[in-house]
């Protein structure tokens, strides 16, 4: 048995009780469907909470859409989930409005578990607002499994999708926006503002590391090179790698790639001139040298048309940008 469907049963804290211990031993259970049975207590829950601490638990699916949950229910079934099933991946809590604030806190931390497997959420009809939105955009920050988060109907205002469109897209540096959630594709609302549907999209994408490069490209048109100045000369082949990167992913920007990565060198080399001009000038420097001395040995050829003089005061020219004679 792989599939247990019980949705609008009627099912009681003694009929969950019997479920629990006839299922306990069970490995194979995969899905859970136990929506519309609001005659369930915390005895129940209870009950349900040691199913998913056991340690053997394959749980995938656990759908408990209108089932009376309050905070109490809510705590305790969290805590199960959290103390043992490492394997669900899709959870429904839609349509349990008596759940408040502390509630949603509780579920939210789910979210933070870095043994996380969970990839759809389904809050819809739960008056969560903005309040809950903020916690659970705080609590995806540093998540990278969660791909669906149902929310419609939750009386989210504008400054609530906010915490949002910032999770999905922080522009407040590159940094920040190369570190913000390019997981999350759905978030199940139509009240929702037209830049953060245009980062799920981006989310969406197939090649994973074009996700970031476009986000960064879309919203900034020059990268702050001074958080990276204390890696020196070090920071400069990365960002060059990353631009050489960027121009073969998104092939429809090689104009803002270009001038972007002209950016990035003049304010290297305006931060940091010696760390660019010497060896490049020490570089000349022996270029000449060999030069001067291919021409006394008569290896040069003529058509060059070059004389010794030309070269040797090429490199004194060069020499004197070194402070050398």
């Amino acid at each position: 048995m792989q599939d247990l469907d019980l949705v609008n049963n009627n099912i009681d804290d003694d009929g969950l009780e019997l479920l629990v211990n006839g299922v306990a031993h069970l490995n194979r259970l995969q899905k859970l469907f136990l929506s519309r049975n609001p005659l369930i207590t915390i005895r129940g829950w209870t009950n349900l909470s040691t199913l998913l601490e056991k340690p053997h638990s394959n749980l995938e699916v656990l759908q408990l859409s209108e089932s009376s949950l309050d905070d109490e229910k809510v705590q305790v079934l969290i805590k199960g989930i959290a103390n043992g099933n490492t394997t669900l991946q899709e959870i429904c809590l839609s349509n349990n409005d008596s759940i408040t604030i502390e509630g949603w806190r509780v579920v939210a931390t789910l979210l933070e578990m870095p043994r996380s497997n969970l990839k759809s959420l389904n809050l819809y009809n739960n008056n969560i607002g903005d309040d809950g939105v903020r916690i659970f955009a705080k609590a995806l920050v540093n998540n990278s499994t969660l791909k669906i988060m149902g929310l419609h109907d939750n009386r989210i205002t504008p400054e609530g999708w906010a915490y949002f469109k910032k999770l999905l897209c922080d522009t407040s540096s590159v940094n920040k926006t190369y570190t913000s959630n390019h997981v999350l594709t759905f978030l199940g609302a139509s009240a929702i503002l037209s830049d953060i549907e245009s980062n799920l999209s981006l989310n969406r994408l197939e090649n994973k590391d074009e996700i970031p490069m476009r986000k960064i490209l879309y919203h900034h048109a020059h990268f702050d090179m001074q958080p990276f100045f204390e890696w020196e000369f070090k920071v400069l082949p990365i960002m060059i790698e990353w631009f050489v990167k960027a121009a073969a992913v998104c092939t429809t920007d090689e104009q803002k790639i270009s001038k972007m990565k002209l950016s990035v060198m003049h304010d290297f080399i305006k931060e940091f001139p010696m760390l660019y001009i010497e060896p490049v000038t020490r570089k000349e420097i022996a270029e000449y040298t060999t030069m001067e001395e291919e021409l006394l040995q008569g290896g040069l050829d003529a058509e060059q048309e070059v004389s010794l003089e030309e070269i040797r005061g090429c490199k004194a020219r060069a020499m004197r940008r070194l402070g050398m004679k």
